[in-house]
């Protein structure tokens, strides 16, 4: 990653994400509701997609669970490109 960033952090104070669902958050067809119950309503691929746009901008997002053990984070980083 090149050293002009920009970093976008999203952070929430709910349950967290269990850590079954956030190894595999960012796979096709992942959903979930709360740690206890899985998410009926979504296709499970708004995530996936997402990381495939920003990797092919060069980019990264992760999620992770706040070390408070409050809520989650989603930081996406994004190279800053000079026009020509």
């Amino acid at each position: 990653m090149p050293q002009n960033v920009l970093e976008i952090k999203i952070t929430d104070s709910g349950p967290g994400i269990s850590e079954d669902i956030l190894r595999k958050l960012f796979g096709k067809f992942v959903s979930w509701g709360s740690k206890t119950e899985l998410n009926k309503k979504g296709t499970g691929l708004g995530l996936f997609i997402s990381k495939s746009i920003v990797q092919g901008h060069g980019g990264d997002i992760v999620a992770y669970n706040n070390e408070n053990g409050i809520g989650a984070s989603f930081v996406i980083k994004l190279p800053i490109r000079k026009k020509r």
